[in-house]
């Protein structure tokens, strides 16, 4: 579960602040501004998770001039203006380099073209696919050639 704070709606620069003075935190913001403090995972889906990022590495490292591959602490600012933090993303290797090195050592300023998210209990949702939540809607899917099948976790 995550916590929302509706009535704390700050700007850019007051999340930053908040960010950076909280660091034992991690911190999303919603499209409306709205602070949304996330929760540590648990041992058997922080082990799935680890598992999941160790494949997309893989799979990234193996094709590395498609593309580069992030974890959970990597927070990509969305064209709606949410910030979020995916267990698991891939940017195209096109559209990682048209960024600059502020913006990629920064919080890159693009959604992702694949996102992967553990739900609760360890349920796989693959992002900007059909079920996708409202969180991540501005993200497309894209298959990625090669990519395991991650199976049922």
């Amino acid at each position: 579960m995550n916590l929302k704070l509706r009535a704390l709606k700050i700007d850019d620069q007051t999340f930053e602040s908040i960010v950076k003075a909280n660091s034992e935190w991690n911190f999303e913001q919603t499209a409306e501004g709205e602070l949304v403090i996330v929760p540590p995972t648990g041992g058997r889906s922080g082990r799935k998770n680890s598992s999941l990022t160790g494949q997309l590495d893989a799979w990234v490292e193996a094709n590395l001039s498609l593309g580069e591959s992030f974890d959970s602490s990597t927070l990509f600012v969305l064209p709606n203006g949410a910030k979020r933090s995916p267990d698991a993303s891939w940017v195209a290797r096109e559209r990682w380099d048209a960024l600059t090195q502020q913006q990629q050592d920064g919080y890159p300023p693009l959604c992702p073209d694949f996102v992967v998210e553990l739900r609760s209990q360890g349920h796989l949702h693959v992002a900007g696919c059909p079920g996708e939540t409202s969180a991540v809607r501005p993200c497309r899917c894209r298959r990625l050639g090669g990519f395991p099948a991650v199976g049922n976790w």
